[in-house]
């Protein structure tokens, strides 16, 4: 168990690295977040085709295979145009409904057991996440996307358990969906681009690979809370590419992820062994 919570960890620090790269390209040039949701899977895919059998490329025609890439195209291109326009932080805050969707998902679908202390820990979870993300203002019709996007991460991560043996020819299928929106916005490209696009997808697709292994090491009950580790890398990448520092509000709430992101991993949070 312990074992997965590390490898969660790490990547959910690794796809908010990917985000922060796929923000810099939206917002330092007219780069579409069709275009750059589609490098991200590009990039993904040219990577895997180093490491995948020619034969795995059969996986394409598994309607599990289409069904799940399909989810994570819409999540990518949803976040990445939430991105462009929304300060990171709050974009992850919104977002963050995924694991109580996955939650709900697993229990429904994959059968794990209702437990008292995990729902809590994942609702706990999800309050931090309102703490940090303050909505303020005027009201963004792009954080509708982050919605979208969260949606369509709980299915995701539900998914991952399920379909973890054959996912990693998703970034192919990715990649292919997404061509013509991408050819339709083909941008300039400069090197510092180019660099962004490469950070970005292969921050996006190691971190995923991360987590497909930690679903198949643990229930995706025990992960979930976990998954909010996300906002806290989200939220210093911010203040520290971005320049939006958070206040004490928000360190109030990041405090609060840790904390129950920490119990969930700990022997608090596991079932009492049966005696026999």
């Amino acid at each position: 168990m312990h074992r997965a919570i590390l490898i969660m960890l790490v990547a959910m620090s690794l796809i908010p690295l990917g985000d922060t790269a796929g923000k810099l390209m939206t917002d330092q040039s007219a780069f579409s977040p069709f275009f750059a949701a589609w490098s991200r899977f590009a990039v993904g895919a040219l990577i895997l085709a180093f490491f995948v059998r020619r034969a795995a490329y059969k996986l394409l025609l598994d309607w599990r295979i289409i069904a799940r890439a399909s989810i994570l195209v819409c999540g990518i291109t949803s976040i990445l145009t939430a991105l462009s326009t929304v300060p990171i932080a709050t974009v992850y805050a919104v977002f963050f409904i995924g694991p109580l969707i996955s939650y709900i998902l697993a229990v429904l679908f994959l059968k794990e057991p209702i437990g008292g202390l995990r729902l809590a820990l994942v609702a706990g979870g999800f309050i931090g996440v309102l703490i940090v993300s303050q909505p303020q203002g005027q009201f963004d019709p792009n954080l509708l996307f982050a919605v979208l996007a969260g949606l369509c991460y709980g299915v995701f991560l539900a998914l991952s358990r399920a379909l973890s043996e054959i996912a990693a020819t998703q970034l192919a299928y990715g990649a292919f969906v997404l061509l013509p929106f991408a050819v339709w916005n083909w941008p300039g490209i400069t090197l510092e681009l180019s660099f962004l696009g490469a950070v970005s997808g292969t921050a996006s697709m190691a971190g995923n690979l991360l987590l497909i292994m930690a679903y198949a090491l643990a229930p995706a009950m025990r992960l979930a809370p976990s998954v909010y580790f996300q906002i806290v890398i989200a939220t210093i990448s911010g203040a520290v590419v971005f320049d939006d520092w958070p206040n004490m509000l928000s360190w109030t709430g990041i405090a609060v992820i840790l904390l129950y992101g920490g119990l969930s991993a700990s022997r608090v949070s596991r079932p009492k062994a049966q005696p026999g």
